[in-house]
């Protein structure tokens, strides 16, 4: 038996919900109050504002990012409000 194959988005909306997660993260970032976490971020080239505890991430090391072993498994982030 055969499934039909269907797309929930098309190429395009993929590309600009890419480019604008990019942009959140880049000019926005993240908040992490984690002090050893800003540090491993700041570390392999994060924006790091430690009195605001937000984290900014350039395009490039979210590309990197998979590559990296990243010792963040108990750190959380949200993104700041």
């Amino acid at each position: 038996m055969r499934t039909a194959r269907f797309e929930v988005l098309s190429q395009p909306e993929i590309e600009r919900i890419h480019s604008a997660s990019m942009e959140i993260l880049s000019e926005i970032g993240i908040s992490v109050d984690y002090g050893k976490a800003q540090e491993i971020f700041r570390e392999a080239g994060a924006d790091v504002n430690e009195g605001a505890g937000v984290v900014r991430i350039p395009e490039s090391l979210v590309k990197k990012a998979p590559r990296m072993p990243l010792p963040l498994s108990s750190c959380t982030a949200t993104i700041p409000t």
